[in-house]
């Protein structure tokens, strides 16, 4: 009976990765239509202005409980300054000195120095069979972003900055979680990212302070912030939270290159901005292999 409670847990935990990480694929063309409108400081703060509502909302009404007495909450207040503050202006200004491609290409590094780290510091070492597939689902976005072409050094620094955020933020989700609850840490992360994002936006709009609520009279990018806001944000990272409870780092970390494929897809089949080739068909597999894969062979 326990046994299977816990393979079900761990299914759930899985399927929370995988559609976290497959809104985030959906992210980037929603970030593009908010970028159209507005700078990205205010739409960073805008985004999660409104997610730490939304959070607000459901516990006003009673929908989710949180308590936040006699817990060591310094823990989960670096893990909000990991993910998304750190993260989100290392990754913005990484590509900005880089490009998307580079970018690409070094966050598909995050699962391998998830690996990593697990491996040194939490005892929850991969298998060598895991280790190959991670290999090769990250080989599959390097293939599929191509040749790494706009790299400078200190846009690969700022990427480095992101990829050490998004580990040190997956490693401290999971050490906390007998402590905090999904919910707890998300809150602490949107509670965190609302303060920062929206004191930036007020110091580089400080002589036009409408510049930060004229765009909510836009349509389309009222839409970028419901998706940013509820979905890529109050669901997505309380997913990821969920699922760094229940499984191992190296697990959920892998997840995050389904999202060059969803980015693809989108571009695709939405904006049909680029054709559907052969290459990428097969560096999609490798992608998806490679993630089933560390699923599988898991201890």
């Amino acid at each position: 009976m326990e046994n299977n409670i816990k393979k079900k847990t761990a299914v759930l935990a899985v399927l929370a990765a995988f559609f976290s990480n497959f809104i985030f694929g959906f992210s980037f063309m929603f970030s593009d239509m908010g970028l159209k409108v507005a700078s990205p400081s205010v739409l960073l703060a805008l985004r999660f202005l409104f997610a730490f509502l939304i959070l607000n909302l459901l516990v006003i009404f009673k929908v989710v409980k949180i308590n936040f007495k006699g817990k060591k909450v310094l823990k989960v207040l670096i893990m909000g300054i990991m993910q998304p503050v750190i993260y989100f202006y290392c990754e913005s200004y990484g590509i900005k000195l880089s490009s998307p491609t580079f970018a690409a290409i070094m966050l598909a590094l995050v699962p391998i120095g998830a690996m990593i780290y697990s491996a040194l510091f939490m005892k929850e070492a991969p298998t060598l069979w895991q280790v190959f597939f991670g290999v090769l689902s990250v080989l599959g976005v390097i293939l599929i972003s191509g040749d790494g072409e706009g790299a400078t050094l200190p846009g690969a620094v700022l990427l480095l900055g992101a990829i050490l955020s998004a580990v040190m933020f997956n490693a401290i989700s999971r050490q906390s979680a007998n402590e905090f609850s999904p919910f707890e840490r998300t809150y602490v992360m949107f509670f965190l990212a609302s303060i920062v994002f929206t004191a930036v936006a007020v110091i580089e709009n400080i002589n036009d302070l409408s510049l930060i609520y004229k765009p909510l009279m836009n349509g389309s990018f009222l839409i970028s912030i419901l998706y940013l806001g509820v979905l890529s944000s109050v669901i997505a990272f309380f997913l990821i939270n969920y699922a760094n409870t229940h499984l191992p780092i190296s697990r959920t970390t892998v997840f995050s290159n389904v999202i060059t494929v969803v980015s693809i897809f989108a571009g695709i089949v939405i904006l049909k901005d680029t054709a559907l080739s052969l290459p990428n068909i097969i560096y999609s597999l490798m992608i998806i292999i490679g993630v089933w894969g560390v699923q599988k062979f898991a201890k």
